[in-house]
């Protein structure tokens, strides 16, 4: 009886303890599941921070063809007759009012990602840049709709609405709108991933190029049908700002309903980077040696250089941070001008690509797909990077390590630059022997397209495809190595720099194209092997310059930044504090269901 009385209370206690244990591991498998939840809708909205802004890039990236359009339209006699876009006159306008407006866009550049990076925020930069392109593209709707589309037979008042009010201020707006936009975008993407490994970030930046070569695309689609048949398509011009207009608010929309998602930190820095650096050099100019040395220096063996006397352990004004800074600046901004020989082959290549198409007679009736060719440049890596990011990596994912070496892949994009340039010449001189014809026919003559040369289509593309492989190669690691080896608070004003050093390398390679090219026709033997041969020359010297600068690169090592380590611990405090929070409220939940 007494073993009977005691096992009774016992029985009864162990009862009671197994149905607590159950219900904790109920209630901690119910906060797994709904941890493991939180966790892929976190990643999602961090996935989802970063791709917004690169769908927001198309849109504004197209718009230098726009603007290009829109000058056509507001300089022409008559917009609705048939001689519209062939009057050399308006065609001469409207080029050099793009030239200007793009001046203005490429000094924009530095200053726009100086104010991002200082004093207004990278994010609110971008919300500025897509207002402006929202409004730019209302008024350029409602001032191609005015003008041609209503007033083609009588001069209205909104003819004069259309012409000399609203089509000019759809220029102003969209110029803002990509100064702001173009140097602070692939910034503000990469703030999005402090915490993420370089595969991914080199991932993000080369689907960021995919953004800026579909727009190129884009683009060219935009512009062409008004070279060629500007009568059979300006009756239409209004729907292609309409679609744009279209678009742009849907990017405003899904940037203002992800406001949350974004992460917004920004360093607050003392001394804006210019004054940073006119101190540091200024200072070192004034001072050779340091002025009052630190005891603890007197260790290092070598001497320090004239730079680093600006340190503060030498007796300089500025701390080694800063210093350091400036240093890396400096040597940035010497591989981005070690590539300007690149650019300006590049876009004298790429400019004379469609003249050199015009010339040539296809033997295997492939005529029309000249256009095919000549878009063959931007078309490649649109195909190539969904491709390496969607199908190669995945299989063989060894391969990131040789895209995480960016020096390499300009190396290789710069060779292909030279293998595209030696196939031109090569074809040149073929089709010169080849011909049957003793009067020479100028590859690169606008002006006379009736003489022709008779050559294969699949010689044509060679040099296509090379070039194509070199902007490929080239545009993602040079903003790979812009956003890896830039200061944090130098990162939009560098890129900023790097664009506008990129666009006047464009700018000075179109009027070389275009000055050697005016009476080419009378040069010996022909008139596109001295050019293509030229060409040869600038790749092997944008090889040797490149050579040189990256042999003489040295990356910056240095411990975290005091800025990065607050950045990263804010935005983990925030996450824990949500996730608290989650938990929190999952629980209050069972209590009150319990």
């Amino acid at each position: 009886m007494r073993t009977s009385k005691r096992s009774a209370p016992v029985t009864q206690t162990q009862s009671v303890h197994s149905s607590h244990c159950k219900e904790e591991a109920v209630t901690k498998s119910k906060y797994q599941s709904s941890g493991k939840v939180h966790s892929f809708s976190r990643k999602f909205r961090h996935y989802l921070s970063v791709a917004l802004p690169i769908i927001y890039a198309i849109p504004i990236f197209s718009t230098f063809a726009l603007i290009y359009v829109t000058a056509e339209l507001i300089f022409a006699n008559d917009a609705c007759s048939t001689q519209w876009g062939e009057n050399k006159s308006t065609v001469i306008k409207a080029t050099v009012s793009t030239y200007v407006a793009e001046f203005f866009i490429f000094l924009g550049f530095p200053i726009a990602g100086w104010l991002a990076d200082t004093k207004y925020g990278r994010f609110k930069m971008l919300t500025f840049s897509l207002w402006c392109l929202w409004f730019g593209l209302v008024s350029l709707t409602l001032g191609s709709v005015f003008y041609p589309g209503l007033s083609c037979n009588e001069n209205t008042f909104l003819y004069y609405v259309g012409r000399f009010i609203l089509l000019p201020s759809s220029i102003i707006l969209l110029e803002t709108s990509i100064i702001t936009f173009f140097p602070n975008i692939l910034a503000f993407i990469v703030d999005q991933m402090v915490d993420s490994p370089n595969s991914i970030v080199g991932s993000v930046v080369r689907w960021f190029a995919w953004a800026l070569f579909v727009s190129i695309f884009f683009g060219y689609l935009l512009v062409l049908p008004f070279t060629f048949k500007p009568t059979d398509v300006i009756e239409h011009f209004p729907i292609v700002p309409l679609l744009w207009t279209v678009a742009s608010s849907m990017a405003l929309l899904l940037h203002f309903f992800s406001q949350s998602i974004y992460t917004k930190t920004l360093p607050n820095p003392m001394k804006s980077p210019y004054k940073i650096i006119y101190g540091v050099l200024k200072f070192t100019y004034q001072h050779k040696v340091p002025v009052n040395r630190s005891a603890l220096t007197y260790w290092e063996e070598d001497a320090p250089k004239r730079i680093d006397i600006a340190k503060s352990k030498y007796g300089g004004p500025y701390t080694t941070e800063n210093v350091e800074d400036v240093k890396t600046f400096g040597r940035v901004m010497f591989v981005i001008l070690c590539l300007c020989i690149y650019y300006l082959s590049y876009a004298s290549l790429s400019t004379q690509m469609l003249p050199f198409l015009e010339h040539l007679q296809y033997t295997d009736d492939l005529e029309s797909s000249k256009w095919i060719i000549y878009l063959l440049d931007p078309l490649l890596p649109i195909i190539s990077i969904p491709i390496l990011e969607l199908i190669v990596l995945p299989l063989y994912p060894k391969f990131e390590y040789i895209l995480t070496k960016f020096f390499k892949s300009i190396g290789i994009g710069v060779l292909a630059l030279l293998a595209s340039t030696s196939s031109f010449l090569i074809i040149d001189i073929i089709a010169h022997v080849a011909t049957n014809d003793d009067d020479d026919v100028c590859f690169l003559d606008w002006s006379n397209k009736n003489s022709t040369k008779s050559i294969s289509y699949a010689w044509v593309i060679i040099p296509a495809l090379f070039l194509g492989i070199s902007d490929l190669l080239v545009a993602p690691s040079v903003f790979t190595f812009i956003c890896s080896q830039a200061p944090y608070n130098m990162r939009g004003m560098i890129l900023g720099f790097f664009m506008l050093i990129q666009q006047v390398m464009f700018y000075f390679g179109d009027q070389l194209a275009i000055f050697f090219t005016i009476g080419a026709h009378k040069f010996p033997f022909s008139c596109g092997a001295w050019y293509w041969g030229m060409q040869v020359i600038l790749s092997i010297l944008a090889i040797v310059s490149f050579v040189v600068a990256a042999r003489f690169y040295k990356k910056r090592e240095r411990q975290e930044i005091d800025n990065y380590v607050r950045i990263i611990e804010d935005i983990y405090e925030k996450r824990l504090e949500k996730d608290e929070e989650q938990r929190l409220s999952i629980l209050t939940e069972e209590n009150v269901i319990n």
